[in-house]
């Protein structure tokens, strides 16, 4: 993403929530894009708590959510069906209602998970006929999704200039 608003002129900055810089604001940009993946039906609280300590920005300041999870890389529709009930319910509580919102696919990434957190999903996964083989990540996100969401949002960015 940060490269199509980099070819457009604008200056991105992507920031990891879990250790976002000191002096960031998310009140400083043109517009905030919030992406959070889902593990075990839910957002992580290090989202849930970023937009409740930024939500007066998140609601002045054009914005968009982007939920990363396994359901929204299904094929079919339950999946999809899945996936936007999980973003909308996380939206819901946090009581943020972002300009523009996505459900991608995301990989699926076990080496990089802790002990039980790899088990457990490699359980689920089998239960599911996915993948298990927890030294390999699996790649599942739709960037063709994303590159068309990113672009939208660089297309209004430069019509706003």
């Amino acid at each position: 993403m940060a490269g199509q608003f980099e070819a457009r002129g604008h200056d991105p900055l992507v920031v990891n929530l879990d250790r976002p810089p000191e002096s960031f604001d998310p009140a400083a940009f043109a517009f905030v894009v919030v992406a959070a993946s889902v593990h075990f039906g839910d957002h992580s609280d290090v989202a849930r708590s970023f937009v409740a300590e930024h939500l007066e920005t998140l609601e002045t300041t054009p914005s968009a959510f982007i939920s990363v999870s396994g359901a929204a890389a299904e094929p079919d529709g339950e999946g999809h069906s899945t996936a936007v009930e999980c973003r909308d319910t996380f939206l819901s509580e946090v009581a943020w209602s972002p300009d523009r919102r996505l459900c991608v696919g995301g990989s699926i990434r076990y080496p990089e998970y802790g002990l039980l957190k790899r088990l457990l999903m490699r359980y689920k996964m089998g239960q599911d006929g996915k993948p298990t083989d927890t030294s390999r990540e699996y790649e599942r996100t739709d960037w063709a999704a994303l590159n068309e969401f990113s672009e939208s949002i660089a297309a209004e960015l430069a019509r706003s200039d």
